[in-house]
């Protein structure tokens, strides 16, 4: 079975979609509206998140350490 699924938002909870379908072995295909440009780091948002026990928890069993970062 070809399992597909279209994610609009590259956000913090679009991101943990795609991870999520993609650990299933969904094809994903993420959708943002703002190109990246890596060359103008200044054009990023650095805002700060806050994130609880249980969500950094969740994080890590997705493989993802955001302690790491």
């Amino acid at each position: 079975m070809d399992s597909r699924v279209a994610i609009l938002g590259g956000g913090m909870v679009g991101l943990v979609a795609a991870l999520v379908f993609s650990k299933l072995g969904w094809r994903v295909r993420l959708v943002e509206e703002r190109p990246i440009n890596m060359q103008d780091a200044g054009a990023l948002d650095a805002r700060g998140i806050a994130l609880s026990l249980s969500s950094i928890h969740m994080l890590q069993s997705l493989g993802f350490d955001p302690l790491a970062v």
